[in-house]
């Protein structure tokens, strides 16, 4: 959802258009593991808390606030400024926790700091199922601000109005990677950020 993957995607096959170029969807965690295994060249993901020692190189791109997204007739819809702490006892929609999301397992350390864990509901496995949810009123989920890209009636998103709610998206690939086209890819991505 990221407005730099669009750009990064066509830059790269305007300037290499004779590159296949096959985009999978993993999680943070999975991309890790298949670029660990070469099959992946390069991966667009969030560091996980529990990102091993490994002979990738990881980068940041981008940094974004977390929002809260809910429901337009929630309590704290029209609120000016929301904590991590008025979160408290809400209902969450989040992904699983085994899924190997990082901004899940950052979501997670972000409440435990103060205090409580996430009271998860429901959980979802696509961003787009996870901002559908709120629509219904069922609970609050805390997501990227890129999300907000997902249009769904009757969901807004509030700031955060704290300096630690902020995530980032880095660009990996291995140490020394003799591949061009990937080190060309990843060069890109930072000339764009």
């Amino acid at each position: 959802m990221s407005p730099l993957f669009p750009r990064l995607i066509h830059a790269y096959r305007t300037q290499r258009p004779k590159v296949n170029i096959s985009l999978l969807e993993l999680s943070s965690s999975l991309q890790i593991e298949a670029i660990e295994q070469r099959e992946l060249d390069v991966g667009l993901l969030r560091l996980p808390d529990n990102t091993p020692r490994t002979e990738l190189v990881f980068t940041p791109l981008m940094e974004e606030p977390l929002l809260v997204a809910m429901h337009a007739g929630h309590r704290l819809a029209k609120a000016t400024s929301i904590k991590i702490k008025d979160l408290r006892g809400e209902p969450f929609i989040a992904y699983p926790r085994a899924a190997g999301v990082a901004v899940s397992q950052q979501i997670l350390a972000l409440c435990a700091k103060r205090g409580f864990e996430p009271q998860v509901v429901q959980e979802a496995q696509q961003a787009s199922t996870l901002i559908g949810l709120t629509a219904t009123g069922l609970g609050i989920a805390l997501v990227p601000a890129t999300l907000q890209t997902i249009a769904v009636p009757g969901v807004v998103f509030r700031t955060l109005d704290e300096t630690d709610t902020t995530t980032t998206l880095y660009i990996a690939h291995r140490y020394g990677d003799a591949n061009a086209r990937a080190m060309q890819f990843a060069e890109l991505a930072l000339g764009l950020r």
